[in-house]
């Protein structure tokens, strides 16, 4: 049992020694001379210099059972002459955690009878004992050397003190540390200090010469202390020694705390400084054979203590990586280098730890310790053996954690190993893109590599067609393509060629053929390229065959496409009749017409037949069906056939055809507006370019000649036309071709008749000159005997495909006239009339409106479209008429159309249609609800939703009302949709419901009180009221056109008002009738740009 030191002790102090003279060098002679346990270190004179007496366990100071030491003699920066600094320092240890703690110094230890003194041995800077107690063999290092600031200015100089402990013994030792020094800085000449705490690189605890000048406040001491585990709890104190130094003895605890400090700044507040003792606390654990290490450091210095430049070792360690290896070890080697030099042992604890690497599957883990000597090699190295194998694998990698510094600041440092993976797979990917209308773009294909590159890897590809064929739909390659060590990908790019043919999609391949530096895995990526090309538009010509007696002839449909394919298309095909009939004026035919892949126009032919007698104008129909690869837009051609008089002779002469004969300058066209698809020109002259046709062997009568010629702006507005006789001239006619021929319309064209000519000779001629102001244009020219019958046009009217006569007064469902039954106040289906002229004149409708509606009922049938004023031959226009019954029963009209054919003006006949009440409501319609929350369902529901309707949410409320006898409510969620289906949500849905409560599905119907209504485009139905769902089976989804806004104000009037405000319902008469908006006929885009055929 050691005795705690008395203050009476405390007498004089080490000024003495440097009164008498005696140096640093005298003091350590009489020491080597005098045999005491102390050894001297001292790091010269002058300022900034310490000298200080240490024995064997590291106690050093002025305390009397320390022989005479000086107690740590500091000469500070400035005019201040040096002075003794310390009382006592020591260390004072227990095994565990409990029990009293001994102080180690030489002096307790040979009072007591305890342990010998050690021996100490070495020099000026450095001294170094051994000592054991208790299994502990202990090899303590102590030296001293100069602190110098950026300047190299010495500012003061630093003890370290480092314990190397090994347990010797075969149990394992917990041993605790305390590090304590209770200073006595005289310069001022008093026990007055302050002092505090410092969290540098390293903690540090301090204490300042405070109760003197200026000048000696800035001389201070501190203290760290490094090694084993630092204590979260029970760390440090700062106390008096009365307070401090009896309780480590007793083993008490350390308080973290700081006393005098009260504004917890971590200093001692000023004002308030006392004797300060300062301790820091270390647990060491060791197993059996373990060795650790404990370092303290004792500073003196002076100015500002966070200012002093400690000497605090640090660590560097640079990651590494390196090739795994196929097989065995190898040596991943960490160099770890002390960035400053120590004045004392340092040691390094470290560990490694899983990453994507994980031991000891990938290497090998170790702990351990590395330890830089004072004077030794300032790098050192650790390894870490990692395990090579063949296996494909992305790089990985583990950690060397550096925990702790012992004799050094503290340290978190990791190094990152990466096992570099040398085992490379290769794969390519897939492509999928968009060919485009023209040009190229890049399929770009990605090689990504498995397991990570690290050397130089080449790869040999090749393209390969598929349905995708080089160099239609891409561009054909094949090269190498590297990948660089530390890549993990490389692109290959292959032009695709875009164009505006509709395909199928197509797909070509890249193939890795061969690899250096890594192994292929997926060989083969597949480019898909999809088609941007819309469906080629799908067409069918109409026909005019004109028959002149009896024989076979030809009705030619045009099946087209709007522009070639790049699929094969398809399209079945029917005959229908018409006004004719199958085996009687034309035989039926059904097929398919195909279109290869750069295809636009086919041909299909069906025979028509004819027994010469004079009739009218009949037609039947070619319809489209199940087009594959194509849009259907006009799925149906027309022919109609035209049966003209018998002529004495009729003949074509077109250009270049026999008896066609040209001298001078002409240029051969072709255009689909030419007949028979070209014709030729000569530009403006004197008569020294001439076209002739020569009718030779024909009989000899009165002709009625025709001329034929494609118009545009530079024509000649004369050109010339001279009918020959044999050679003799008997007629000059100059026409204006700058305007398109007109009059005679024969199979599907137009003819300029030029007058009627004889011929004596049998030998007819007619010529065309250059002899002009513009281009003259020879195309075609037809010669007819006796002339042309007089032009007229021929209506006639169908529907659904069939013909209705002038006069029909017998509706059906079989041509449209007979609407069907449709609810009152909804719309039906529109149904579509075609009026075509069967004449060879042109047909104008000249009423005004073109199709008017008479009769009883006749506001009940609108005329939603009208049709052309002016029908060509053989051509059709249209026009809509929608069915609205404002009423229940049949409902009736006559439809009719004023023209300019004389057998048929006007041209009328009846169309009914049969309004129906309005039925009990469908699941999915217009159920009742409780829409005003008073727990029943009532008219009064209804009614609110037409207020809701009528009214602009801005506006003042008004609201109908009307008794009705309550209803149960729906058993199943209602809705409210369009109840009539015409297409918009309005007050007349909601007056079919108000109906359908007041008279119930088994009494009569009765007709809902009527009411101003607004389509649902502004006004809209809240979602309080509004259920928008449909679960019902209906046959016909309804179209919901709701959207939310707030609670509508619900107005609720006296008896009085109420008839008052029904008076507002007569006005939705007009409403429902009104028209609901004139449409436009419009020219298919076949019509307009499809040349005639």
């Amino acid at each position: 049992m050691i005795t705690p030191w008395r203050r009476r002790r405390r007498k004089t102090y080490g000024r003495d020694a440097y009164r008498t003279g005696l140096g640093p060098r005298a003091l350590w002679t009489e020491v080597l001379e005098d045999r005491r346990m102390l050894h001297v270190l001292s790091t010269g004179s002058g300022d900034g210099s310490v000298t200080v007496d240490v024995d064997g366990y590291g106690s050093f100071g002025s305390a009397v059972f320390l022989l005479g030491s000086q107690g740590a003699v500091y000469d500070p920066i400035g005019p201040i002459g040096p002075a003794s600094t310390t009382f006592q320092s020591g260390v004072a240890v227990r095994l565990g955690t409990i029990g009293e703690r001994q102080f180690l110094t030489s002096g307790d230890i040979l009072g007591s009878g305890g342990l010998e003194a050690p021996v100490v041995t070495g020099d000026l800077t450095q001294a170094t004992s051994t000592y054991t107690a208790s299994n502990l063999e202990t090899v303590l290092t102590q030296t001293v050397s100069p602190l110098l600031n950026a300047d190299n200015v010495q500012t003061g100089s630093i003890l370290v003190q480092s314990y190397a402990i090994t347990n010797i013994g075969s149990a394992a030792v917990d041993l605790e540390v305390v590090r304590y020094i209770d200073g006595d800085l005289l310069f001022d000449g008093t026990l007055v200090d302050g002092g505090g705490r410092l969290l540098l690189p390293a903690e540090f605890l301090f204490e300042t010469d405070a109760g003197g000048s200026g000048a000696t406040d800035t001389t201070f001491l501190g203290i760290d202390a490094t090694g084993g585990t630092i204590p979260t709890v029970g760390r440090f104190e700062v106390d008096s020694f009365a307070g401090l130094g009896t309780r480590i003895i007793e083993g008490a605890a350390l308080d973290d705390i700081i006393t005098g400090d009260s504004d917890g700044d971590g200093f001692v507040d000023a004002g308030a400084e006392y004797d300060i003792t300062l301790a820091f606390r270390n647990i060491i654990s060791l197993a059996p054979g373990e060795s650790g290490t404990y370092v303290t450091r004792t500073v003196f210095g002076s100015g500002a203590p966070e200012d002093i430049p400690v000497n605090d070792p640090k660590i560097t360690v640079e990651d590494i990586a390196q090739l795994e290896g196929n097989s065995g070890l190898t040596n991943f080697v960490f160099h770890i280098e002390l960035i400053e030099s120590t004045s004392a042992p340092v040691i390094v604890t470290y560990a490694t730890e899983d990453d994507t690497a994980t031991s000891p599957g990938d290497y090998l883990s170790q702990t351990g310790t590395v330890t830089f000597l004072p004077g030794g090699p300032e790098s050192l190295s650790i390894t870490i053996p990692v395990v090579g194998d063949a296996v494909v694998e992305p790089d990985e990698s583990f950690r060397v954690l550096f925990t702790d510094m012992v004799g050094g600041g503290s340290t978190e440092s990791t190094a990152v190993a990466t096992i570099l993976n040398d085992d490379v797979e290769l794969s390519i990917g897939d492509v999928t893109l968009v060919e485009g209308n023209g040009g190229t773009k890049d399929a770009v294909f990605t090689i990504l590599a498995q397991g990570g590159v690290n050397t130089f890897v080449s790869i040999n590809y090749t393209t390969v067609s598929n349905t995708a064929v080089a160099p239609g739909d891409f561009t054909a390659k094949s090269g190498v393509v590297h990948l660089m060590p530390g890549s993990s990908s490389a692109t290959i790019r292959v032009p695709v060629v875009g164009d505006n043919l509709n395909e199928d999609t197509e797909t070509f391949w890249v193939v890795l053929t061969s690899a250096q530096g890594a192994r292929i895995n997926r060989s083969t990526g597949v480019a898909t390229i999809l088609d941007d090309d819309p469906l080629p538009n799908l067409y069918v010509s109409d026909v005019v065959v004109t028959t002149t007696g009896a024989g076979s002839y030809t009705a030619e449909f045009a099946v087209a496409l709007d522009r070639a394919s790049g699929r094969r298309v398809s399209v079945e095909y029917t005959t229908d009749d018409g006004t004719a009939t199958a085996g009687v004026q034309y035989e039926a035919r059904s097929g398919v017409v195909v279109f290869e892949p750069g295809q636009n126009t086919r041909i299909v032919s069906v025979p028509v037949m004819t027994d010469g007698v004079f009739a009218e104008n009949r037609n039947f129909y070619f319809n489209l069906t199940l087009a594959t690869h194509a849009r259907t837009i006009d799925p149906q051609g027309r022919a109609t056939i035209v049966y003209a008089p018998d002529t004495l002779g009729e003949y074509i002469m077109d250009d270049n055809d026999a008896g066609y004969s040209k001298t001078g300058n002409w240029t051969n066209v072709t255009n689909t507006l030419a007949y028979h698809l070209d014709y030729e020109y000569a530009p403006a002259g004197n008569g020294n370019s001439t076209a002739t046709w020569n009718f030779v062997g024909i009989p000899n009568a009165s002709y009625e000649v025709f001329a034929r010629w494609s118009a545009f702006g530079n024509r000649a507005t004369n050109a010339p036309f001279t009918m020959l006789d044999d050679g003799v001239p008997v007629g000059t006619v100059s026409v204006n071709q700058q305007l398109p021929p007109t009059g005679e319309y024969s199979d599907g064209i137009y003819w300029q008749s030029l007058g009627t000519f004889p011929t004596t000779t049998n030998n007819f001629a007619v010529r065309l000159t250059n002899n002009a102001n513009g281009y003259v244009v020879a195309d075609a020219v037809r010669i007819v005997a006796g002339g042309i019958a007089p032009q007229e046009p021929e209506m006639d009217v169908a529907g659904l495909y069939r013909s209705i006569i002038t006069g029909d007064t017998s509706p059906t469902t079989n041509d449209g006239t007979d609407f069907g039954f449709v609810p009152q106040w909804t719309d039906s289906s529109v149904h579509t009339f075609e009026i075509t002229n069967n004449g060879n004149a042109d047909l104008h409708l000249t009423g005004v409106p073109r199709v008017s509606v008479l009769g009883q009922h006749a506001s009940d049938f609108l005329v939603m479209s009208q049709p052309d004023s002016v029908v060509m031959p053989g051509r059709s226009t249209s026009f809509d008429v929608l069915f609205q019954p404002g009423g229940t029963g049949l409902r009736t009209a006559m439809l009719s159309i004023a023209n300019t054919d004389d057998t048929e003006h006007p041209y009328v006949f009846m169309v009914q249609g049969t309004g129906v009440g309005p039925a009990p409501l469908a699941h999915n319609a217009a159920l009742p609800q409780d829409v005003n929350g008073d727990e029943r369902v009532s008219a009064r529901d209804a009614l609110i939703l037409i207020n809701h309707l009528l009214t602009p949410q801005t506006a003042s409320p008004q609201a109908a009302v009307a008794e009705a006898a309550d209803l149960q409510v729906a058993a199943e969620p209602v809705y409210y949709v369009d109840v009539n289906h015409d297409g918009r949500v309005s007050a007349v849905d909601a007056l079919m419901v108000i109906n359908y409560l007041l008279s119930g599905p088994q009494q009569s119907q009765q007709t809902a009180a009527p009411a101003t209504a607004e389509p649902l485009a502004a006004a809209e139905v809240d979602n309080a009221i509004v259920l928008l769902d449909d679960t019902g089976d209906a046959s016909e989804e309804p179209r919901q056109r709701v959207e939310p806004v707030a609670q509508p104000v619900v107005d609720v009037r006296t008896a009085k008002e109420r008839s008052a405000a029904l008076l507002t319902a007569q006005r939705v008469e007009a409403a429902m009738a009104a028209p609901q908006g004139e449409g436009e006929s419009e020219e298919s885009e076949f019509d307009s740009e499809l040349p005639e055929l």
